[in-house]
């Protein structure tokens, strides 16, 4: 593995971990006033340990890397969604924009990873 692709795959389990800890932190927050809001705080938690636990388990599940690799990310994209709209509903001043943004890119790596083969695949 050279030097660049070694680099990237820390980049990106780095961005995973600090996805799965804004998850957490996000159904931590809303455990302050769970009303309503309870199926967000379980979604909340089991995408930040779904998440962290395929990034620490990554190459040991190397032979199925490109599905598992687009259900982080689609986890990624829609649980982003969601705090784009609980944002959207409590009126904030444009992170609303930012994680709807993420949440678009995340959904584009995940087509991306899905329907392109990459030579790393085993």
């Amino acid at each position: 593995m050279s030097a660049r692709r070694a680099r990237a795959a820390r980049l990106q389990k780095l961005v995973h971990f600090l996805t799965a800890f804004t998850m957490i932190l996000k159904g931590v927050s809303k455990l302050d006033h769970p009303e309503g809001y309870w199926p967000l705080i379980l979604f909340f938690f089991a995408t930040g340990i779904y998440i962290a636990a395929i990034t620490l388990m990554h190459e040991r599940l190397h032979t199925h890397t490109r599905l598992l690799d687009a259900t982080v990310y689609a986890l990624e994209s829609v649980a982003t969604g969601a705090i784009a709209w609980l944002y959207a509903l409590e009126k904030t001043q444009g992170l609303q924009y930012v994680f709807g943004l993420a949440s678009l890119l995340f959904a584009i790596v995940c087509a991306v990873r899905l329907f392109r083969r990459s030579p790393q695949d085993h």
